[in-house]
């Protein structure tokens, strides 16, 4: 599989994965296209970058048929970097992986974690990705301390 196929596989298994996420604020979100324009490596790990086609976004008028542009980040497993003779194939979360995909309705962002899943366990497999989840359940779930809501304190609970 090529690049184009793997990111053409995304689109519709993100469209799959919505659901499963159970968020009432993302009901209805469907993704119509991912395009990667950049990628960029940093501590060891490459991101690839690009835009997101996604529809039925919450809180916009006719949003069944309308699109909006979303941007993605896709991180790729620790080492690995792309480059034309990657297997894409292995890249491709399966249909019971979960935890691999996150989504910001506010920012209008996805961030998808190529090596979070695993047909076994979706625990995220670096300190990296582990803070980032604790840091979405505590931002944007739990909120223990009630300072979501004010921007210049988004970084409370990194500590």
């Amino acid at each position: 599989m090529d690049e184009s196929a793997f990111f053409t596989f995304l689109e519709y298994r993100v469209c799959d994965e919505l659901p499963t996420l159970g968020r009432r604020d993302i009901l209805g979100l469907w993704c119509d296209g991912l395009s990667p324009e950049r990628d960029d490596i940093s501590n060891g790990r490459c991101a690839i970058h690009g835009e997101a086609w996604m529809g039925g976004v919450p809180g916009t008028p006719g949003s069944s048929s309308h699109q909006e542009r979303w941007r993605f980040s896709a991180f790729l497993p620790s080492g690995v970097v792309r480059s034309p003779n990657l297997d894409w194939q292995t890249f491709c979360p399966p249909a019971d992986a979960r935890g691999w995909l996150e989504v910001d309705v506010d920012e209008r962002t996805l961030t998808i974690w190529l090596s979070r899943w695993s047909a076994l366990t979706a625990a995220p497999t670096d300190v990296e990705e582990t803070l980032v989840a604790v840091r979405r359940i505590l931002w944007g779930s739990w909120d223990p301390i009630g300072v979501n809501h004010v921007p210049s304190a988004s970084t409370e609970y990194d500590s």
